[in-house]
């Protein structure tokens, strides 16, 4: 079984309104409901993890120095980083190239 992801707060919905149009199955929690405001980057890795879900963000110029330290310390379901602009273009239309790279 697949861990559910959850979305980081600067995480378009296009990207998670498409995948579940795509895969109604996965489970995404929003950041809404689960990430309180301006809670700081190894705090969102923490919650991830205390609540065994993928990460997935935008947020390519903090996010990765900041779970290779995290992963120096504990376990990680995992973090998956993708481009705004990808996002923007093509999450409706091309969520399977989101898909295929992690086999969800």
């Amino acid at each position: 079984m697949r861990p559910p992801f959850l979305a980081d707060a600067d995480l378009r919905f296009a990207i998670v309104r498409g995948l579940r149009k795509r895969e109604p199955a996965v489970e995404f929690l929003s950041a809404q409901r689960h990430i309180p405001d301006s809670m700081q980057d190894p705090d969102v890795l923490r919650l991830a993890a205390n609540l065994d879900c993928v990460l997935v963000s935008h947020d390519l110029e903090t996010m990765p120095g900041h779970f290779y330290r995290f992963l120096e310390a504990r376990e990680s379901p995992g973090l998956i980083l993708i481009l705004a602009y990808f996002a923007v273009l093509r999450s409706e239309e091309h969520t399977s190239e989101l898909q295929s790279p992690c086999n969800l």
